[in-house]
C-alpha cells in the first residue's frame, strides 16, 4: 500500500502514516460534525431560550421589576423601537475614515511570540551542511560530506473565530490578528476556522469556504499545532457546554488556548465565571493543554484542582487577553519554560448550565446605574461622547475614538454597545459581514441627557459636527447641502427623507438641551414651503421665526443654485509582461480613467487622475527577488481616494509655476540638465518641490502636495502585487532604465543614458505613466530604515521631534538597474540635494469644483 500511494499520490511514508492516523480518529463511533444542545435541555428551556440562542436578549419594560441576570448583562440588546431608518441606499462615494488599529504596536506582540519561531530538523539528512563539512575536513582530514535534515518552523497555528452575534464588534480585530500572526514568521502555517451556530443551538466548525468539518480534522499526528480560539464567551453555547465539548476534543492532543477579547475584570459576566481559575505551567515543550500542570490562583482552590480530585471530564483551557505580556506567557508555556505561567480555567461539565437556569442574585438596577457601577472609566467616557451622536454605527464610533478618545480600544466599544444603555436598531441578525452598517441608539432620551451631563459643551458640538460630516459624505452631499436638507428634509430624495428627519430630530434635542445659545443652531425638520425648484423666492414668514433677536430684517432674495464638478476621461494604453517558454510576451490593451485638468496658463495644464480608494499590502514579501530589509515588514494600508499627476512634473509646467509669486524661496526656472518641454524636470530638491506645491496651491486655491510614501506605492501598484505593475520583470520597451542590467530572468536592452519624454511608455491600470524609472520622485515622508514601527495608515510618516533631514524617494530612474525601479524600492536623501535624476509628481485630496 505504501508503494502504491507513494507512486500515485507522491506521498512520503510520514504523510501516509499521518493520513492513516487521522482516518482512525475520524472513524471513532459517536463523532458528529455538529455538536448539538441536549434535546432534553431544549425542551426545558421554554420559549425564552429561542430568543437567547440568537445571541440577543429583549429589553425589559421600564417598569419591570424582574431581577436581571448579571452574567448576561454584557450580551447586546435589540432596540425597543426603530428610532432610525437604515442609511439610504444609493450610488454614493466611499468615505475615507481613518480606521484605528485594533492591535496597536504589533511589534511588541511579535517580540512576545519570538520564542515560537525556532526551527527543528525534519525528515532524513539530505541537505549538505557546508559548515560542518568544512569543520570535519579541518579536524580529521576526511573529505566526506556531512548531511543534515531540512529545517522548518516548529509550530503551525489554527485560529478559530467565534461567529456569535456579539462578535460582530470584533471584525477589525480579527483582521489585525491575522496580519500579526502571518507577518513576522513565527509559524510554519496559519489557517482560519469558524464556530457557527444553528437555530437549535448546535455548534458547527466551518472552514473559510463554508464547509462543515469534524473537530478532529484539526488534530495532527506530530502535535506541532497551536489552536487559538478567539471569542468573548457570551454566546449560549459557551454557557451550556457545546463549545466545551469541542474544546475537549482538541485539549488532549495539542495546545488549545482561548484568546478572550474582554479583559479579566469582565470575565465574571461571561461563561468563564463558573469555572475554576488556575495558573498553568509546562514541564517541557509541546505539551497539550490537558498535560499542563495547574496551580491554584486562590488558596481555597488547591484541593479542587489536585490531580486525585480531577473529574474525568474536566479539561484545561489556558486563556490570554489583548496584552503583549499574556502573549509572552503563552510562548513561554508552549516552549516549556518552567518560569512561565499562563492563566486559565479548569472546566468541568458541571460548570455548564443553560442561561435561563442561572440564579438571579442581584437586585433590579437601572441600566445606566449598573453601567456606571461596572464599566471602566474609558468606556463611560466613550458612552458620554456617543450620547451626543445623532446616529451611531461602528465607523462613527471609530471616528470619535480616533479624534477624541485615542486611548480607547475595541473592548471599550464592546462594553458600551453591548450594555443595556445602548440598543441596536432593527431586527437584522448581526454578522461580521453587516457589522459596519448596523445602527445603535441610546436607550432613551432620559438616559441620553444623563450621559451628556458628563460631556463638555464644546465636546458635544464637536461630536455632532464630526458625525454630520461623516453622514454628509456618506450621502454624497457637501456640508452646506446636508445642513439645508436637515432643515428641509422634504427636498431630499424620498429614501433619504425619513433618515434625515430622524437625524435632525436627535440633533435638535441634543443642541436644545445645551442652552439657548445652542438652540438657535438646532434644525427644525417640520414641513416648510419653498417656492420654485431651481430658482425662486423663499417666504419670509417661514424663516423669520428662526432668526435670533437683534438681527436686521430679512429681505427677499432671488437666487439660482448649481453644483458643477469638472471631470474628464483620459485614454491610455497599459501593458502586461508574462513568460512564454524562454521568452517574455508583452500584451497591450487600452484603458480609460477619470480626472481633471488644472490650468497653469492659457496653453498648459496639469492632468490629475482619480486614484480610487482601497486596501493593499505595502512593502516587499520575503520571496520577492532582490528585495531588501528596508522594504519590510509588509503591512496592510487602507487608502482613501485622491488625485495624482498623470506624469512627473515637466519642464514646461515647472517654468510656468516658477513664475508664480514666491512663498518661501526662489526657484530656478530652468534647472534641468536634459533639455525639453516634455521631459520631466530634474535636479529638483525636496525643498524645491515643496515650494512648487505651495505656489501652485496659492495660485489655484486647491491644496497640492507631494504624495505620502504609502500613497505613492498604492498608486504605482494599481491593484497588483508583482514587483512591477507590468508583471514579474521589466524590459526597456516598458520603462526607461539601464537596460544593461536584467531582473528575474528578463531580457537586456537599450540604455538611453538620459530622461525620456513623459508618457513614452505604457501606463499602469490607473493611467499613471513613468512610475518605474525615468526619474526618482520625492515623497512627503521622513526616511526610516524599515517599516518596523510605522503606523498602519496612509499619512506621511514624519518625525516631528527629531532633526531628520532625509526624505523618501521612489520609483528609480534612467540610470538605475531594474531592481531599483520596483514598486517597493525606497531611497532616502537630504532635502537640499539636486542630482540630475531627482524629480516629483503632485497629489491632491479632492477634485476642483468651481
Amino acid at each position: 500500500m505504501i508503494s502504491v500511494l507513494g507512486q500515485r499520490l507522491d506521498l512520503t511514508g510520514t504523510e501516509i502514516a499521518e493520513a492513516i492516523w487521522l482516518a482512525g480518529q475520524l472513524s471513532i463511533e459517536g463523532d458528529r460534525h455538529t455538536v448539538e444542545v441536549n434535546s432534553e435541555g431544549v425542551e426545558d428551556s421554554g420559549s425564552n431560550h429561542s430568543q437567547i440562542s440568537d445571541g440577543w436578549e429583549d429589553n425589559p419594560p421600564e417598569d419591570s421589576r424582574e431581577d436581571p441576570d448579571p452574567i448576561t448583562e454584557i450580551v447586546p440588546q435589540p432596540a425597543e423601537s426603530e428610532e432610525f431608518p437604515p442609511f439610504p441606499e444609493g450610488d454614493y462615494k466611499p468615505i475615507p475614515i481613518p480606521d484605528p488599529a485594533a492591535i496597536p504596536e504589533t511589534l511588541q506582540y511579535a517580540r512576545a511570540l519570538r520564542p515560537l519561531a525556532h526551527k527543528i530538523a525534519v525528515g532524513r539528512p539530505e541537505i549538505l551542511d557546508e559548515r560542518a563539512t568544512v569543520a570535519q575536513i579541518a579536524d580529521t582530514g576526511v573529505w566526506q560530506p556531512v548531511l543534515r535534515a531540512k529545517l522548518e518552523l516548529w509550530l503551525d497555528i489554527v485560529v478559530v473565530y467565534d461567529r456569535s452575534p456579539s462578535m460582530c464588534l470584533w471584525g477589525r480585530f480579527a483582521k489585525d490578528l491575522r496580519q500579526l500572526l502571518s507577518r513576522y514568521g513565527q509559524f510554519r502555517d496559519l489557517r482560519e476556522w469558524f464556530f457557527d451556530y444553528d437555530a437549535s443551538g448546535g455548534v458547527t466548525l466551518r472552514s473559510r469556504n463554508g464547509t462543515v468539518h469534524n473537530p478532529r480534522e484539526l488534530l495532527t499526528g506530530d502535535r506541532r499545532r497551536l489552536i487559538l480560539i478567539v471569542s468573548d464567551c457570551v454566546a449560549p453555547a459557551w454557557h451550556e457546554g457545546q463549545i466545551r465539548d469541542v474544546v475537549a476534543v482538541w485539549a488532549d492532543h495539542c495546545l488549545t488556548v482561548l484568546l478572550q477579547v474582554f479583559p479579566e475584570r469582565l470575565w465574571s459576566r461571561t461563561a468563564l465565571a463558573r469555572a475554576t481559575m488556575v495558573l498553568f505551567d509546562a514541564k517541557q515543550s509541546g505539551l497539550a493543554s490537558n498535560e499542563l500542570t495547574p496551580r491554584p490562583r486562590l488558596y481555597w482552590d488547591r484541593e479542587i484542582i489536585h490531580p486525585k480530585h480531577r473529574p474525568p471530564s474536566q479539561i484545561y483551557l489556558p486563556i490570554i487577553t489583548l496584552d503583549p505580556e499574556f502573549f509572552s506567557d503563552l510562548a513561554g508555556v508552549a516552549v516549556g519554560d518552567q518560569r512561565a505561567r499562563i492563566a486559565g480555567i479548569a472546566w468541568d461539565e458541571s460548570d455548564c448550565q443553560p442561561l435561563q437556569h442561572l440564579p438571579n442574585s442581584s437586585p433590579q438596577r437601572d441600566p445606566l446605574e449598573f453601567f456606571r457601577l461596572t464599566a471602566s472609566p474609558t468606556a463611560q467616557r466613550l458612552a458620554s461622547l456617543l450620547a451626543a451622536a445623532p446616529v451611531i454605527n461602528l465607523p462613527i464610533v471609530r471616528l470619535i475614538q480616533r479624534s477624541m478618545l485615542p486611548q480607547s480600544n475595541p473592548a471599550h466599544v464592546a462594553e458600551v454597545l453591548m450594555s443595556r444603555v445602548f440598543t441596536r436598531v432593527g431586527s437584522v441578525a448581526p454578522t461580521l459581514e453587516n457589522a459596519e452598517s448596523l445602527l445603535y441608539q441610546v436607550r432613551s432620551e432620559s438616559v441620553r441627557q444623563q450621559l451628556l451631563e458628563n460631556t463638555d459643551l464644546l465636546e458635544t458640538v464637536d461630536v455632532i459636527e464630526q458625525v454630520s460630516a461623516y453622514v454628509a459624505r456618506r450621502l454624497g452631499k457637501s456640508m452646506e447641502q446636508f445642513k439645508a436638507l436637515l432643515r428641509y428634509p422634504q427636498q431630499a430624495r424620498s429614501e433619504e427623507g425619513a433618515f434625515l428627519q430622524a437625524f435632525a430630530r436627535v440633533t435638535g434635542t441634543v443642541l436644545r438641551s445645551l442652552g439657548d445659545e445652542f438652540a438657535a443652531l438646532a434644525p427644525r425638520p417640520e414641513p416648510q414651503l419653498i417656492i420654485g425648484a431651481m430658482a425662486g423666492a423663499m417666504q419670509l414668514e417661514e424663516l423669520e421665526k428662526d432668526v435670533p433677536d437683534g438681527f436686521p430684517p430679512l429681505k427677499v432674495l432671488e437666487y439660482e443654485s448649481a453644483v458643477i464638478e469638472i471631470r474628464e476621461v483620459f485614454e491610455f494604453q497599459t501593458a502586461t509582461i508574462t513568460r512564454n517558454g524562454d521568452d517574455w510576451l508583452i500584451q497591450r490593451r487600452p484603458g480609460e480613467v477619470q480626472g481633471y485638468v488644472e490650468p497653469l496658463n492659457d496653453k498648459l495644464g496639469l492632468e490629475m487622475l482619480v486614484i480610487p480608494s482601497g486596501t493593499f499590502l505595502m512593502g516587499a514579501s520575503e520571496d520577492e527577488p532582490e528585495s531588501q530589509d528596508n522594504e519590510r515588514p509588509q503591512h496592510e494600508v487602507t487608502v482613501p481616494a485622491f488625485f495624482m499627476g498623470r506624469y512627473p512634473v515637466t519642464q514646461a509646467q515647472w517654468r510656468v509655476v516658477a513664475s508664480y509669486p514666491a512663498v518661501e524661496s526662489n526657484l530656478n526656472p530652468d534647472p534641468s540638465d536634459f533639455q525639453g518641454d516634455d521631459l520631466p524636470v530634474e535636479q529638483i530638491s525636496w525643498l524645491d518641490a515643496i515650494e512648487f506645491c505651495q505656489r501652485l496651491s496659492n495660485q489655484t486655491g486647491q491644496l497640492y502636495r507631494l504624495p505620502s510614501e504609502a500613497e505613492w506605492e498604492y498608486a504605482c501598484r494599481a491593484g497588483t502585487q508583482t514587483p512591477f505593475y507590468f508583471g514579474e520583470t521589466l524590459t526597456p520597451e516598458l520603462a526607461n532604465y539601464d537596460g544593461n542590467y536584467t531582473y528575474n530572468g528578463g531580457p537586456e536592452g537599450v540604455y538611453r543614458q538620459s530622461t525620456t519624454p513623459v508618457g513614452s511608455f505604457p501606463a499602469n491600470a490607473w493611467g499613471l505613466c513613468d512610475m518605474h524609472g525615468n526619474v526618482w520622485e520625492w515623497c512627503q515622508d521622513d526616511w526610516h530604515n524599515n517599516y518596523e514601527s510605522r503606523s498602519e495608515d496612509v499619512y506621511a510618516w514624519l518625525d516631528e521631534s527629531s532633526t531628520n533631514n532625509r526624505k523618501v524617494l521612489r520609483g528609480g530612474s534612467w540610470n538605475n538597474s531594474p531592481r531599483n525601479c520596483r514598486s517597493v524600492v525606497r531611497y532616502g536623501d537630504i532635502t537640499d540635494i539636486r542630482p540630475r535624476n531627482f524629480s516629483f509628481r503632485l497629489c491632491c485630496s479632492a477634485a476642483r469644483t468651481p
